[in-house]
Parts: C-alpha cells; sequence; structure tokens
C-alpha cells in the first residue's frame, strides 16, 4: 500500500463516503441557485431602478415642456411596461388634456381600463372614456374599436 498513497477515513465505507461526496455536490448546487436567484432579484431591482430614473427624467422632462409630444408618449409607453396604473391614468390625462390622442393610444387606454372594470362605476368610465375618444377621433378610432 505505500505505492499508492489512498487516504482512508477510520470506518467509512466506500458507500458512505459516495453518499457524503453526493450531498456536498448537491449543498453545492443549492448555493449556486440561491445566488442566481438572488443574482435575478438584483437585476430585476437594477431594472425597476433604470425604469423609475426613467419615469422622473421624463416627467422632469414634461414638467419644464408640456408639448413634448414625444415625452408623453414615451412616458406612458413606459409606465404601462412597468404596470403602474395609477400613474398611467395621470399620464393618459395629462397628454389628452393638451392633445388628441391617437386611436391606437386611444385603444390601449380603453383596452386596459375594460379588463380592470368590474363594476357598474367602472363600466360607466369606460363609456366616458370611449365617448372621449370618440370626440379625438369619431371615424377611425370608432371602426378600431369595433373590430377589437
Amino acid at each position: 500500500m505505500d505505492a499508492v498513497n489512498e487516504e482512508v477515513s477510520p470506518g467509512v465505507s466506500d458507500e458512505e463516503e459516495m453518499v457524503t461526496s453526493e450531498t456536498e455536490e448537491k449543498a453545492d448546487k443549492e448555493v449556486v441557485e440561491i445566488k442566481s436567484d438572488s443574482d435575478d432579484d438584483e437585476d430585476e431591482d437594477d431594472d425597476e431602478d433604470a425604469n423609475e430614473a426613467e419615469v422622473k427624467a421624463l416627467e422632469a422632462s414634461l414638467s419644464t415642456n408640456p408639448y413634448d409630444y414625444s415625452s408623453h408618449v414615451t412616458l406612458i409607453n413606459k409606465l404601462h411596461t412597468m404596470g403602474e396604473l395609477d400613474r398611467l391614468r395621470a399620464a393618459r390625462n395629462n397628454m389628452s388634456n393638451l392633445y388628441p390622442l391617437s386611436p391606437e393610444l386611444w385603444l390601449a387606454w380603453i383596452s386596459d381600463e375594460i379588463k380592470l372594470a368590474t363594476t357598474d362605476d367602472q363600466k360607466t368610465e369606460v363609456v366616458k372614456l370611449c365617448e372621449r375618444a370618440i370626440q379625438d377621433y369619431v371615424c377611425k378610432f370608432f371602426l378600431d374599436f369595433l373590430k377589437s
């Protein structure tokens, strides 16, 4: 046995060593998975922070130049992506007070509201929103809405 330097733990069989080795490998994999999950959480936090920073920049830009059409559209799209419903409604209302919204913007807004409307009051608000849309784009909007 001098030619082969094997370490043998006293009282530990080959089978026990294999089980221990497999258990250590599983533990190592779990640690890697936990680290990767926390990395994903950090990435999501970074994305949320970046999105929020972009929204703040757009809001600041619009406070100094409220007639910047493209900033309104970008803000609406960003808030929609983020799922910020109350802020999205406010952004849409702010833009619609300055400009007629495009049929696409109206359709997206009304579609969002239809999905959320459960009470009679909420459904009445959706109808009012449709009436506002029709005032902006009478023919085109109405036809697009009927198709959807």
